[in-house]
């Protein structure tokens, strides 16, 4: 008898015990704290950040980590604490590494890390076009994804008051998302910051949500569960609810572009202003067309409304019958009026009414370094492009010519190199090496085409 009574004192107890202990688990913290949010963009083939969108980014990224540390603090407050939780500004961890290992004693610290992956599907043609690695058609057709991946690591630490640091929760959370454009919106920087600011923002909402859901519950049990012996104590000279925490001192990184990213040196003048690559192809497109042969198939392009253009002399050499097809789909008969060897060029003429002289640049001014774009026809693919970066400006066998870091597809050849003003600085070619199957692509300089083709252009070409 003794021993059943007992046994019913104790489950007595221990009923008593775990009801405390629930109700105890289920009440919100009676402590303030701080949240740190980071954001880490990674964009794949992209050049964004070497660029003055650099700001852009870092304004963007700085206002969309301040608006969801204040949605999760105001979120947090209403169901894990009863203090107020302070948004550390920035989002750069470094910025934060301090107080992020030091904390403030007896408050928390949520951090929130995120990482997001940007950039043009594998399977879209694009992601070949921006690495340079071949050339697709100008299609209207929304063909090109640009994705976003995007990963939140959650961690929730108690600072005790004696200053030793509690991690109480882990939490990994993830969202995709995709957008869709044409050939144009792909190769547009100032497209590719919108795709990347929209899918950005919809990444973090679907993120908060997922956070608010989950995050709450846990913090609550596993800080009563983990420390209990410090949060059953008021918190320091405090017998209510506290309040906003104090404002932590962070090291800030200001963004300063430097000349090199400019491309503008402090006291000179400043550079003509370059073109996003949907202008460029607008300007220059409707003047280069398609060579086609009974040998085979180049490019070439319109240098006078008068119906003069000029193509690389080995797409035409030795041709019977010669036709151009300019992008329009327009095709006409065509002749050879002036050939010269020595720079393996060729002068066309053809009907005045299909011709729109494409603007020509100064070659003198390019430096290895430069980005250029080489367009053209490549066999049966239709205009097509690819970027590519001035490797070296040197001579072969006297003639000075522009070494490009790409390759460009055979078909290009007699096509413009165009710099980001939308002008042509040369002519392309491959140039096949024996011991390199793949070859090296060239461009003859305008400014040495242009001695020869001088007297077909507009009478007040202005160059």
């Amino acid at each position: 008898m003794p021993h059943l009574f007992f046994r019913s004192l104790v489950c007595a107890l221990l009923i008593l015990l775990a009801t405390a202990t629930a109700g105890l688990a289920g009440s919100r913290i009676n402590r303030s704290g701080y949240i740190a949010i980071s954001i880490d963009p990674i964009l794949y083939e992209s050049n964004l950040w070497e660029t003055s969108h650099r700001i852009t980014l870092d304004k963007f990224f700085t206002a969309e980590a301040a608006d969801l540390g204040e949605a999760l603090a105001e979120g947090l407050e209403k169901t894990a604490f009863r203090g107020q939780l302070r948004v550390l500004p920035g989002y750069k961890a470094d910025e934060q590494e301090e107080f992020r290992t030091n904390g403030s004693p007896d408050t928390f610290l949520i951090t929130v890390d995120i990482r997001s992956r940007y950039g043009l599907t594998k399977s879209s043609p694009a992601a070949a076009c921006l690495s340079g690695i071949s050339c697709f058609l100008l299609s209207p057709i929304n063909m090109f994804t640009y994705e976003s991946k995007t990963e939140a690591n959650v961690t929730a630490f108690y600072f005790t008051p004696a200053g030793k640091r509690l991690r109480l929760v882990q939490d990994h959370f993830t969202s995709e998302g995709q957008m869709s454009g044409d050939f144009y919106d792909a190769m547009n920087m100032s497209q590719e910051l919108e795709w990347i600011t929209e899918l950005t923002r919809r990444a973090i909402d679907d993120l908060k949500r997922q956070i608010l859901a989950e995050v709450p519950t846990d913090l609550v049990s596993r800080s009563w569960r983990k420390a209990a012996d410090d949060l059953n104590r008021p918190p320091a000279g405090e017998t209510a609810r506290p309040g906003l925490p104090p404002v932590p001192r962070l090291a800030r990184t200001r963004i300063k572009l430097s000349e090199t990213e400019t491309g503008h040196r402090p006291g000179s003048a400043a550079p003509q202003a370059s073109l996003n690559l949907q202008q460029i192809l607008r300007k220059v497109s409707p003047s280069i067309f398609k060579v086609i042969t009974e040998r085979g198939t180049g490019s070439g392009f319109a240098i006078s409304s008068r119906g003069f253009g000029v193509t690389s002399l080995h797409v035409v050499d030795k041709a019977g019958k010669l036709r151009i097809r300019f992008h329009s789909g327009k095709e006409q008969p065509a002749r050879v009026v002036a050939r010269h060897p020595d720079l393996d060029l060729a002068i066309l003429s053809f009907r005045a009414e299909s011709a729109r002289a494409i603007p020509l640049g100064d070659s003198l001014k390019s430096v290895p370094g430069d980005k250029v774009i080489a367009i053209g026809y490549p066999l049966d693919v239709g205009l097509s492009i690819t970027p590519a970066t001035i490797a070296a400006l040197k001579k072969y066998r006297g003639l000075p010519l522009i070494y490009i870091d790409t390759l460009v597809p055979p078909g290009n050849s007699g096509g413009p190199l165009v710099n980001n003003q939308g002008r042509v600085i040369g002519i392309t070619f491959r140039k096949q090496q024996q011991s390199d199957k793949k070859g090296t692509t060239l461009a003859l300089p305008i400014n040495e085409a242009r001695k020869k083709f001088e007297p077909f252009l507009e009478f007040s070409d202005p160059g």
